[in-house]
């Protein structure tokens, strides 16, 4: 009995020991955020002044450091808060698709860097208007997507988003971020969710990264209500996938997105051409979405024979040089229409 009491105290005394240090890391990151900032905010405004190319050089450096130094911070705080149980989510009305523009507009730079296709796929019965947290949302995605872009070279990146229970008032929803890149070993990805777990040393000298990332995504996700797994397979790719719950908002009517397409785009036969095979599968299924029959080919030797005027088919073309954002593609009627821009919101899953 002595023994048994003894091993609760010291576990009480453990668990007390480590909160009080998560309190003291959170509080000393809190802390150096603010110098942080001002130091960031100086060189921003020493970049606009006039400057020869080698102090330019020398301040982008600094500029650039900043940056990597607080996000460091940042993840250090956020993982801490987690750890300390301090993690409070914001409550507040959002749209998801919204949330997954800023998060294309944040990447795309650097997936154009990469030559990677960034694709986003939406399921049009998913209910958008939502209410929660969009930031720590945002988080995740930024996270997740981020590293399909830093491992993925020439290569691929699909963000997938599609409802796995939807009631009167909650929307459960699962986001699947897939790519070509470098992929994993089995014995990696065992651990990927750890804290500051990385694939092997030279992972950290190629790509960077703390190893916090995940671990703090991980932790996000289970206050959000959901799940986070991953399966990958070396060399050919990798695919993460979370869930959340979120409420809905009351008394809100999704948009009808084909009762403005005219009446004889209904039924028509619509050639898809695109070399990227991703992007020709998501514009396919837009156009089917749309109501109309979608033929796809990766160019135009292997198209089929171009229909009579008679037959009425419409051309789909998703230009690879639009920006590596392209949420679905440019969709261009060879007839009278003029060319239509496509919302990822309306691309249907098989």
């Amino acid at each position: 009995r002595r023994l048994e009491e003894a091993r609760q105290k010291a576990e009480q005394q453990g668990g007390a020991v480590s909160v009080d240090q998560s309190n003291f890391v959170a509080n000393t990151s809190h802390e150096l955020r603010t110098p942080l900032n001002g130091i960031l905010g100086m060189t921003q405004l020493l970049k606009d002044t006039e400057l020869g190319p080698e102090q330019r050089e020398f301040v982008d450096i600094i500029h650039s450091s900043g940056e990597a130094l607080l996000a460091l911070v940042n993840d250090i705080l956020d993982f801490s808060k987690l750890e300390a149980g301090r993690m409070e989510l914001e409550q507040v009305d959002f749209d998801v698709l919204e949330v997954i523009e800023k998060v294309c507009q944040v990447l795309s730079e650097r997936a154009a860097e990469n030559g990677n296709e960034l694709v986003v796929q939406v399921e049009p019965e998913l209910p958008t208007r939502l209410h929660g947290d969009p930031g720590r949302l945002r988080q995740v995605l930024i996270n997740l997507v981020g590293n399909a872009v830093k491992f993925t070279r020439e290569g691929t990146i699909v963000l997938t988003v599609r409802s796995m229970g939807i009631t009167k008032h909650v929307a459960d929803l699962r986001f699947d971020i897939s790519d070509t890149g470098i992929g994993m070993k089995p014995e990696v990805l065992e651990n990927i969710f750890k804290p500051f777990s990385q694939a092997d040393g030279s992972t950290t000298r190629d790509y960077g990264g703390t190893g916090l990332g995940l671990a703090i995504c991980r932790q996000v996700v289970s206050v959000m209500g959901g799940a986070i797994s991953a399966n990958s397979t070396p060399g050919q790719g990798s695919n993460f996938w979370f869930t959340s719950r979120f409420d809905k908002q009351a008394e809100v009517t999704q948009p009808d997105f084909v009762g403005g397409l005219p009446d004889e785009v209904q039924g028509a036969r619509c050639l898809v051409l695109e070399q990227n095979q991703a992007q020709r599968e998501v514009v396919a299924e837009l156009v089917e979405t749309l109501g109309m029959e979608a033929l796809v080919a990766g160019s135009e030797e292997e198209a089929p024979p171009s229909p009579s005027s008679a037959s009425g088919a419409r051309r789909a073309s998703a230009s690879s040089r639009l920006p590596a954002s392209t949420w679905s593609s440019a969709v261009t009627s060879t007839s009278e229409s003029a060319s239509r821009s496509a919302s990822p919101r309306w691309v249907k899953n098989r």
